[in-house]
């Protein structure tokens, strides 16, 4: 290819509309010149989704679509959905008006910034599911079926979809909506906004002003979370959160590399395996021994365990760290540094009568 001839120790950047089996290998694909209209925008969902089955696991469309003129409205659920696809873009023809989260008014503008914003914190995870996809090629983007296969239910829902294993988005796909029906497969999740926990084999009525997309996230999910940036690489990433939702086992492989050059083939990068387990009472999560020649860029990892009922008590390698506890949203954070070594980090949920002292305040962001 043209792009390792000119620059043969940097990563090839390629966008393309057509290919064959195999082009996963060398390009993304997006959807090609889309129209600005809802049906359009849901067509999107399942032509992305089929993609990730297809063998294509980095896949976009042009959000707010190329064609056409995009309202106020569309824009923002398109710009809400598209931040959890693989490639996530906004675009416009010539001729048409301007499709950037500034073109609708200050009200759109703050609504897309804020899921500007959570793509940039979830690059983490994104980044976890594009390892797994390089490895083995799962979807990153998944049907509900990928993980749920014996829910005939599942098997037929179209207009929401999985990002990884752990989080359930649904998208509002009708103009004017501000609620609809979401699909729970079995097992407990909890709303991404609210921190409810909600059983799941069952269709559940989702609310959604305009302001909000509904999503949840899967008891027993691990997603690790950093700071928001202006621009991929804007600052070096020091601290990384690690989001648990108790209920449930999860793993993640955890990998550091340049992100620019060829290098990591080489064995310039680190991994480590990342796996949680917990329950009501507690919970323990193994950070696994770092492996490669690369040293990691996190100086210290920052746990945020939610749905808390009682204040929690935690050690890292058995030694006890101060919590952080904010009983109105349920959620405990405490952080230690970062080291090479395996790290076992541990907690309990302590009785409402224990005298355990147990710092409390709300956490940050």
């Amino acid at each position: 290819m043209g792009s390792h001839k000119a620059a043969p120790d940097q990563r090839p950047f390629v966008i393309t509309r057509a290919g064959w089996a195999g082009i996963q290998k060398h390009a993304l694909v997006w959807t090609g010149d889309n129209s600005s209209t809802w049906q359009h925008f849901e067509d999107s969902l399942q032509t992305l989704l089929n993609l990730g089955l297809s063998g294509v696991p980095f896949c976009g469309c042009d959000a707010g679509g190329f064609l056409d003129n995009c309202t106020p409205e569309l824009f923002i659920r398109w710009m809400q959905c598209a931040a959890f696809t693989p490639f996530f873009r906004a675009h416009t023809n010539t001729g048409t008006i301007d499709h950037e989260p500034w073109s609708f008014g200050p009200a759109a503008e703050a609504i897309v910034r804020h899921y500007i914003g959570l793509r940039y914190q979830l690059l983490p995870y994104l980044k976890a599911l594009f390892v797994e996809a390089t490895h083995s090629g799962t979807p990153i983007m998944r049907p509900l079926f990928w993980h749920y296969p014996d829910d005939p239910v599942a098997a037929q829902i179209a207009d929401q979809f999985l990002l990884g294993r752990d989080l359930l988005v649904a998208p509002i796909v009708r103009q004017g909506a501000v609620a609809r029906s979401v699909h729970l497969p079995d097992g407990d999740w909890f709303s991404y906004w609210t921190g409810e926990k909600i059983a799941g084999g069952q269709q559940v009525v989702a609310h959604a002003p305009i302001e909000f997309m509904p999503l949840f996230v899967r008891a027993g999910a691990l997603i690790p979370f950093r700071e928001i940036q202006q621009f991929t690489g804007e600052r070096p990433l020091k601290e990384v959160t690690l989001h648990l939702w108790p209920g449930g086992m999860s793993s993640l492989r955890w990998s550091e590399e340049d992100g620019v050059t060829n290098r990591h083939a080489d064995g310039d990068r680190t991994e480590r395996e990342l796996i949680h387990s917990s329950g009501a009472k507690g919970g323990r999560l193994v950070i696994g021994r770092a492996v490669g020649s690369r040293k990691s860029s996190v100086r210290y990892w920052r746990i945020l365990l939610r749905g808390t009922t009682t204040r929690v008590r935690a050690t890292v390698n058995g030694r006890r760290v101060d919590v952080h506890h904010d009983p109105g949203s349920g959620i405990a954070v405490w952080k230690f540094a970062n080291r090479s070594g395996e790290v076992v980090i541990e907690w309990e949920q302590l009785n409402r009568r224990s005298r355990h002292p147990v710092r409390t305040g709300r956490p940050g962001p």
